[in-house]
């Protein structure tokens, strides 16, 4: 079944096999679990269908993709959240923590999260860092993190900085693509 997920996941193109085995695979080992995943895409349903039981749970910034996403997931949960960061500013908020913090409903930070997905928003626009930040405050001690474009300056410098030292992570042609945080 998990190669089944996997199989769907690839044939959108979106990522490489090896970084969707990698985050595919935990889901599934730890399902039903309580899933956040950073953005919404043509992948969302197979995140919902690998964690079928479990609390799914997607944070976007774009409301078209909210709207594409609901078309075909009427049920889905996506918090819409609109970052008030600039990816060009990454270096100046670096130290901020308090405005690196997401204003997220405060259930949001008393969840067990079993996995999170660090996928959006977009490597433009806002950037990535509060959601890496935020993420280094809702992981709790057996949480597995996984943050996509590792190989970007801006996620490298985030995930070093709020995340620690990686556990593994898929390279894909020559570049460290996908951080993995496992405890």
């Amino acid at each position: 079944m998990l190669e089944t997920y996997i199989d769907q996941l690839t044939s959108l193109g979106l990522n490489n096999r090896d970084e969707y085995s990698k985050i595919a695979g935990r889901v599934y080992q730890r399902r039903p679990c309580n899933l956040l995943v950073f953005g919404v895409g043509y992948d969302s349903v197979t995140w919902l269908n690998i964690n079928s039981g479990g609390e799914t749970i997607f944070i976007e910034d774009n409301i078209h993709w909210m709207n594409v996403v609901r078309e075909n997931l009427p049920d889905i949960e996506i918090i819409h959240y609109t970052y008030p960061t600039v990816h060009s500013q990454w270096k100046l908020l670096l130290d901020q923590k308090d405005k690196l913090l997401m204003n997220l409903p405060k259930w949001m930070f008393e969840i067990d999260w079993d996995v999170i997905f660090v996928d959006g928003p977009s490597g433009t626009g806002p950037g990535r860092m509060q959601s890496i930040y935020t993420t280094s405050v809702l992981a709790k001690e057996k949480t597995d993190i996984f943050v996509h474009d590792y190989h970007r300056q801006i996620e490298t410098a985030y995930c070093d900085k709020y995340l620690g030292n990686m556990n593994d992570r898929v390279v894909v042609n020559g570049h460290s693509r996908l951080a993995c945080y496992s405890s």
